[in-house]
């Protein structure tokens, strides 16, 4: 559930582990009951952290799209491509991973998982919404594991 141009509750199911995350901005977030937290016990160094991400259906393939591409592939120490948008935005609000970004995603594939990331305290950023319902989406631990932050943007 949105309001405006911001989450205000999402509710999202993994299947393949029988997991249910959820979350209210405001009042908390957890995984089948549990609460869960973001891993901020010791903050990584962007070289130590992991992001997650996609390529978007319609990717740009020019120098400078695929420039901004590798700048945040370099910026961490890891990246992992899992498939669901809205299950690794989960799994940074419960601390699997540090920090999710993709370009021109579609609203309705982490509209209820940014929620969840909020919820849990965590830092997003969303980009306009374009007339085809697809955003820029950002969301990490912390504010220093933004990609936006990392490389200027």
């Amino acid at each position: 559930m949105w309001e405006g141009n911001r989450p205000l509750l999402g509710v999202v199911l993994e299947i393949a582990g029988n997991r249910l995350y959820s979350g209210i901005v405001g009042v908390g977030a957890w995984c089948d009951e549990i609460p869960i937290e973001l891993s901020r016990a010791a903050c990584p160094a962007p070289v130590q952290a992991i992001l997650c991400t996609g390529l978007p259906a319609e990717l740009d393939h020019s120098p400078e799209k695929i420039g901004v591409l590798i700048d945040a592939f370099r910026s961490f120490g890891k990246t992992r491509m899992l498939g669901s948008a809205a299950l690794m935005l989960c799994y940074v609000a419960s601390g699997k991973c540090d920090s999710y970004w993709e370009c021109q995603i579609a609203l309705w594939d982490v509209a209820a998982a940014l929620a969840i990331v909020q919820s849990a305290g965590g830092e997003i950023r969303i980009g306009s919404i374009s007339d085809r319902c697809r955003l820029d989406v950002e969301a990490a631990s912390s504010k220093n594991l933004l990609v936006s932050e990392l490389n200027g943007r």
